[in-house]
């Protein structure tokens, strides 16, 4: 049985969480990413958000 993720906005996983992720999408991210000479910026901040996720969770 799978249990539905409820997101608490007082849960200290979910304010991390949101943190994280709000983080790999602001500009300054992309432009660090952009430095490093990544081809796909769009493709690596997916993979980025999946490990986070499954790390998390």
């Amino acid at each position: 049985m799978n249990i539905p993720l409820n997101p608490d906005s007082k849960d200290p996983i979910w304010t991390l969480f949101d943190k994280v992720i709000k983080l790999i999408d602001s500009r300054s991210f992309q432009q660090k990413l952009a430095r490093n000479k990544l081809q796909s910026i769009e493709r690596y901040q997916t993979m980025l958000k999946n490990d986070i996720i499954s790390i998390i969770f």
